[in-house]
């Protein structure tokens, strides 16, 4: 099974269990919630997380940008929001113009598939 094929049906089966998309769920979950209330959600806050949102803000990116790129850093890192770390990644997304939230989940999409095709070809 190829990795479009996998993401079709895991696609049907979301979408059959909550009436929406992924896209359309994580949109809506980006929105929503403020990057202070998803920080706090994964229960691993950054030393100074006003400073961290803050400096994201100055960088140009939206809290639903913030709040992908927080996940993004999260799901990759697993062990919290270290500030350079994420400043290093919210730099990088903003030099590649990931500027909207349809951006940050295309390109997290797209970093998913990268690993699950590196990991097959193993």
């Amino acid at each position: 099974m190829t990795t479009d094929e996998l993401n079709a049906k895991h696609e049907i089966q979301f979408n059959n269990k909550t009436g929406m998309t992924i896209d359309e769920w994580l949109l809506n979950k980006y929105k929503t919630i403020t990057p202070f209330e998803l920080m706090k959600a994964y229960e691993v806050v950054a030393k100074d997380e006003e400073t961290l949102v803050k400096d994201l803000h100055d960088l140009g990116l939206h809290n639903e940008v913030i709040n992908a790129l927080l996940e993004y850093v999260f799901v990759c890192n697993g062990k919290g929001f270290v500030e350079s770390f994420v400043m290093k990644i919210g730099m990088n997304w903003v030099e590649n113009d990931i500027l909207t939230i349809k951006k940050a989940i295309e390109f997290m999409k797209d970093q998913d598939r990268k690993k699950f095709n590196e990991s097959s070809e193993r």
